[in-house]
């Protein structure tokens, strides 16, 4: 038997050590960023970063009369209104008896309608039922601000302060961006239905309503009203283009995520001013965004310019700035190894 001599075994040896190494870094390089995240409902991973409060993927209630009331809070704020009256009447007997969530319901759906009696008449009957609940009496405030009873509703807005003091700064942008930084849905759903009932004919009431979707686990829901919008609207505030780069976000469609923000970017750099009523820090809440979509669409140098900028100003940015880089390293080709004579005659045995 012939003994490979000890010069080519260590030349295979070598050898076979950088073929593992290259295939172990290919094998890395060609992973996406996120892979092997956990997820709560079992689907796909999604690229998360902690210093992005990005929708998360809401899972479906089992209650029924959980799912009903969030089946009329998404038709309710992508206005359809036929789906929402018929998600309360199949609301009305799962609930089994009248309720003071369940008039509020049909108090909003009514301010939907241009029906501000009707909505009044339904938010007194929730006060009633509950006196205690102060978005009762927010709501009854703002449906009474709406009708002009403004003696009237200065008084529910003092009752609701003194229920909750956390709203007592009666301006929707705080309370907004409160309930946004918390991660409370329920709040964000009520804010946007408020805004809208408040302000129908706003041009930024479309982007209330779609984080209200967001809110309620329905991206695809929010990417199709903001499209409708900005369709017939192109030249609408950058507020609704950030918003349908965090819904696509949310869809993991990075490519029409990047484009939705930086046409927000542009309409920015043209002096917009919309993003402040949302974010005390919205250039860097734009191009945090921005970084990200950047990253996982290849754009690896622009999401790294992006995110050395703003870690100078945000912790916890090291790893992406890390992934960035990677990114950039160029993808090794590998050769397989071919042994080569030298030119001596290995020795019998």
């Amino acid at each position: 038997m012939r003994m490979a001599s000890p010069k080519r075994a260590v030349t295979l040896g070598a050898a076979l050590l950088v073929l593992g190494a290259g295939l172990l870094i290919l094998s890395y390089l060609l992973t996406p960023p996120g892979a092997g995240l956990d997820t709560p409902d079992g689907g796909e991973p999604r690229a998360t970063a902690p210093w992005l409060d990005l929708p998360p993927r809401a899972p479906q209630p089992k209650d029924p009369v959980e799912a009903g009331y969030l089946q009329f809070h998404r038709a309710l704020l992508r206005g359809d209104l036929v789906e929402a009256e018929r998600a309360l009447v199949n609301l009305t007997p799962e609930v089994g008896q009248p309720d003071a969530r369940l008039a509020m319901a049909h108090a909003r759906l009514a301010l939907a309608m241009d029906d501000a009696a009707a909505a009044a008449d339904h938010a007194w009957v929730a006060v009633g039922q509950a006196p205690e609940d102060p978005w009762a009496w927010s709501l009854l405030g703002a449906i009474l601000m709406r009708t002009g009873e403004l003696t009237e509703a200065g008084q529910a807005l003092a009752i609701t302060q003194e229920l909750d003091p956390s709203l007592a700064d009666v301006t929707l942008p705080a309370r907004w961006r409160s309930a946004l930084t918390s991660g409370d849905a329920a709040a964000t759903i009520r804010l946007a239905e408020e805004f809208t009932a408040l302000h129908p004919d706003d041009a930024i009431a479309p982007y209330y309503r779609a984080e209200g979707l967001l809110s309620a686990g329905s991206p695809s829901e929010a990417v199709n009203l903001l499209v409708t919008v900005l369709r017939s609207e192109p030249a609408s505030p950058a507020l609704l283009w950030y918003a349908l780069g965090r819904s696509y976000l949310a869809l993991d469609g990075y490519l029409e995520a990047a484009t939705s923000l930086e046409a927000a970017a542009n309409r920015v750099a043209r002096g917009d001013t919309s993003l402040e009523h949302v974010s005390t820090q919205p250039l860097d809440d734009l191009n945090a965004l921005l970084a990200l979509a950047y990253l996982r669409t290849d754009r690896c140098a622009e999401a790294e310019a992006i995110l050395r900028r703003l870690a100078t100003v945000r912790d916890g940015l090291e790893p992406l700035v890390t992934s960035a880089v990677v990114c950039q390293t160029p993808t090794p080709t590998l050769t397989p190894w071919i042994p080569q004579q030298i030119g001596t005659v290995t020795p019998l045995p």
